[in-house]
């Protein structure tokens, strides 16, 4: 099959599709085929030199959508005329099958990950949003950097004489904290009868439904990770970090515990090691989020009478260490502790990874088997960036 594509220049390429473009496709990145529409791309920017000849979809339609046009495969195409080459089969010739089954993958990559990756409500976008760092690695190595603060901890900045160097106050190192950033997978099989009514579209809801509810229980799992740490990647339990270990509400004011938790206690602990970072984000289950909504003592001003003639003087905090707005994170995961608060800094609370070489799509036509499978496969993890950034509130 010979398809005309159209670079984001004017100039028209013939790209032919057939068993050996196949074998390529498989061999481009070593391992994983990688989708039509990408290895399209890739032979553009090979024929001209120029990666910003790749059409974006603003002058000249993007390669995928060039493809289906030229087969005449919309959304609402069924498997069946997608997998037999397109409406168009008969003109553009060749074997359409092939092309066809590889096109079902390129369209429906993009319309599940578009869906579900910027899912705005999910734990897996909430993860990304408070994150200090976004990573995205080109490979599946992961060397973190160690940063040693022991030397600001016990000194300050000291006069410099003449042509002596300056007091350093912070070592980073990479070579001890070395992983490999795991991968996950979901995938999905059909039948060659399945073909007949199954649209793109229907196909691509049901996977993005599966992949969404997969993506928050990865999230969770990460959520969890930053509090009782994770030995593959190195990260030790928060509490063996934590300066001064844990704080407990019923210390910070005997009116609180028992699962309960104080106005005093609340901004205590807001306030504790307040120079070293502002707790911005606190993760919690959702007792612990209604202990935070109903503490005791909560400053109100329904039973205030503004118009009262009173001898009264305001003050006013010249330095409020503090937060005027604390978001909270919920978190669903049964293995949550109870009773237990987190809070940190999203300024440099944690990394968030993920692996370019990860983000892949396989497919394989099982002809004996009259089936196709499809499998999408994705990685990340999490890693605490300054310890210092971190607290913990027990309200037991």
């Amino acid at each position: 099959m010979e398809l005309k594509i159209y670079d984001a220049k004017g100039a028209q390429h013939t790209l032919t599709m057939n068993e050996n473009v196949m074998r390529d496709m498989r061999a481009e990145d070593g391992l994983n085929a990688v989708p039509l529409d990408k290895f399209f791309e890739n032979q553009i920017v090979k024929a001209t030199g120029d990666v910003t000849a790749v059409p974006d979809g603003k002058g000249y339609p993007t390669v995928l959508n060039q493809i289906a046009a030229q087969m005449g495969v919309t959304p609402r195409s069924t498997l069946k005329e997608v997998m037999s080459g397109g409406v168009h089969a008969a003109s553009t010739g060749g074997d359409a099958s092939i092309t066809g089954r590889l096109l079902v993958t390129a369209m429906l990559l993009p319309i599940i990950e578009n869906q579900m990756r910027e899912n705005r409500s999910g734990y897996a976008a909430m993860l990304r949003q408070h994150a200090a760092l976004n990573i995205n690695l080109p490979g599946t190595r992961w060397d973190r950097p160690i940063l040693d603060f022991k030397r600001p901890e016990n000194s300050r900045p000291q006069p410099v004489a003449e042509l002596a160097e300056p007091v350093r106050m912070l070592t980073i190192k990479s070579s001890q904290k070395s992983s490999a950033l795991l991968g996950e997978a979901i995938g999905i099989e059909f039948s060659d009868q399945a073909l007949q009514n199954s649209t793109i579209d229907f196909i691509s809801l049901s996977m993005r439904r599966q992949a969404e509810e997969s993506a928050n229980e990865v999230a969770m799992a990460h959520i969890l990770s930053l509090l009782n740490g994770d030995a593959d990647v190195g990260m030790p339990a928060l509490a063996s970090v934590v300066r001064g270990g844990a704080a407990v509400a019923s210390t910070l004011d005997s009116a609180a515990g028992s699962g309960k938790l104080t106005q005093t206690a609340w901004v205590k602990w807001l306030w504790r090691n307040n120079l070293r970072r502002t707790i911005t984000t606190v993760v919690t289950d959702f007792d612990g989020a209604l202990a935070i909504e109903n503490r005791l003592g909560r400053p109100t001003v329904q039973t205030d009478d503004a118009k009262s003639k009173r001898i009264d003087v305001l003050t006013n905090v010249v330095n409020p260490n503090w937060p005027n707005q604390v978001d909270i994170i919920i978190t669903q995961d049964p293995n949550w502790p109870a009773n237990t608060i987190v809070g940190f800094d999203k300024a440099y609370g944690y990394s968030m990874v993920s692996s370019a070489a990860l983000n892949y799509a396989a497919m394989e036509s099982l002809a004996i088997r009259r089936s196709t499978k499809m499998r999408i496969d994705t990685g990340s993890a999490v890693d605490r960036f300054m310890d210092d950034a971190w607290d913990i509130l027990d309200i037991s």
